[in-house]
């Protein structure tokens, strides 16, 4: 695995509730999956200054790289910037391609300019900007201890964007990556702790670039070989083999679903189902 230790930090009462689910960290992990990096942690906190500060403390420790995610909008509760900025000793200042933004917005919707709209362009002046070219909520990045955070949004639409034209190529600058590949096998009738049981000699073998990962979802089990060396390879080709040799009796797909694989061979048959 890669030595680049990244932590996502999601700020927002509401996702503490269960009644919304937190998909800007499954977007973020999946992004960073595909440069190489595996993300350490996931933390989801509430919009208390206290709590933000404690726990940007804490990931600042282990972390190389945190992702701040929500907090930066109009409302009371939106508490981010203000928590850095306490616990940076700075001023909040505007962020004019933010503030530039929302005033013409707000003239265009015919909409007053009040404090409220305009507290989502404020950022901590110990840090730098991080442009938002779909939306008003200024984000900002910069080091805090030995850590870099960046903080974003929680807007999906304009997170995304943000993190895709400003904070991936960062995060690529600060630590070398490199693509995860993966090899899946889908077993059937087979117990998960007897995979690994059968398992347990090859991923004795495996150097730390290559790991295996386990995945139930009755009734198959799913084996995932997750690896940074070149598929086809020499390497990569001893390890599929072994695996392939072990798995052999349990494996009906190296690709699809049970669903989907029964519903191809009905396909190729032309058997319907009613």
């Amino acid at each position: 695995m890669t030595s680049l230790r990244v932590e996502t930090l999601v700020i927002g009462d509401e996702l503490l509730t269960g009644r919304i689910s937190d998909t800007n960290s499954t977007f973020v992990g999946d992004k960073l999956f595909q440069l190489g990096v595996v993300v350490q942690r996931h933390t989801v906190i509430a919009d208390v200054i206290e709590t933000i500060q404690e726990e940007m403390t804490l990931a600042s420790q282990p972390a190389d790289v945190v992702i701040a995610l929500g907090g930066r909008g109009p409302t009371p509760d939106d508490r981010t910037a203000a928590a850095v900025g306490k616990l940076l000793k700075c001023d909040l200042v505007d962020d004019v391609a933010a503030k530039e933004y929302l005033l013409k917005r707000l003239e265009k919707l015919g909409r007053a300019v009040t404090p409220q709209a305009l507290k989502q362009v404020k950022y901590p002046s110990a840090m730098k900007p991080i442009p938002n070219p779909v939306g008003a909520a200024a984000g900002f990045w910069g080091a805090i201890k030995d850590c870099e955070f960046f903080f974003l949004p929680g807007v999906p639409e304009e997170m995304m964007v943000m993190y895709s034209e400003t904070v991936e190529p960062k995060i690529q600058s600060i630590g070398k990556t490199a693509p995860i590949h993966h090899d899946l096998w889908s077993c059937y009738a087979i117990w998960e702790s007897e995979l690994q049981r059968l398992l347990d000699p090859i991923e004795a073998s495996l150097s730390k670039d290559s790991w295996i990962g386990y995945r139930t979802s009755p009734p198959d089990n799913h084996v995932t070989l997750y690896t940074k060396l070149k598929p086809g390879s020499p390497d990569h080709l001893k390890i599929t083999n072994a695996i392939d040799a072990v798995l052999k009796p349990h494996v009906f797909s190296r690709s699809e679903t049970l669903e989907e694989l029964l519903l191809k061979l009905l396909a190729e048959k032309r058997i319907s189902v009613s």
